[in-house]
């Protein structure tokens, strides 16, 4: 009888499991890849609008009129070409010579450091930079690869390429 109720247990498990890691598979549109989604895009959304407030509570922003005309104008043209359309773009440069990175949030959330600003020269090379960073919040790589990453115990998708 324990026997019973052990392996009912234990297969009614898997099935939840396995039932759960189908129900959450998502083919992402761009890439082709199976991704396994535990959040749904508004959520990342909102996510992404309250960890680019932070961000913008701890940083100083810069003043610099050239530098955030700039961002802003290259920003503008990346977000018409992204095709988010729902997203309530938002450009913001942090005064910091010293970091040379940039960041795009899921919402179309971006922040460019100045340090990068320097190294990008001209504004193709900081399209080049805002294009890259746009690619992950528009896929939402980066929050799906963390959620992935955290869930990876429980079970994944298995992962394919589209030819």
């Amino acid at each position: 009888m324990i026997k019973h109720i052990r392996f009912y247990s234990i297969l009614l498990l898997v099935s939840l499991l396995l039932s759960f890691n189908l129900i959450s598979c998502y083919q992402a549109p761009i890439t082709g890849r199976t991704q396994f989604i535990l959040l749904s895009e508004s959520q990342e959304i909102q996510m992404g609008l309250i960890a680019f407030q932070d961000v913008l509570k701890k940083e100083k922003l810069s003043t610099n009129t050239k530098y955030n005309s700039s961002v802003t104008r290259v920003g503008k043209r990346i977000a018409i070409a992204s095709g988010k359309t729902n997203y309530q773009w938002e450009y913001k440069v942090i005064d910091s010579d010293d970091t040379i990175n940039a960041f795009a949030l899921p919402g179309g959330k971006i922040a460019v450091y100045t340090g990068i600003l320097t190294v990008a020269e001209t504004d193709a090379g900081l399209a080049t930079v805002m294009g890259h960073e746009v690619a992950h919040a528009t896929c939402q790589a980066r929050w799906r690869k963390n959620v992935y990453r955290n869930l990876s115990p429980v079970g994944r998708c298995w992962t394919k390429r589209s030819s």
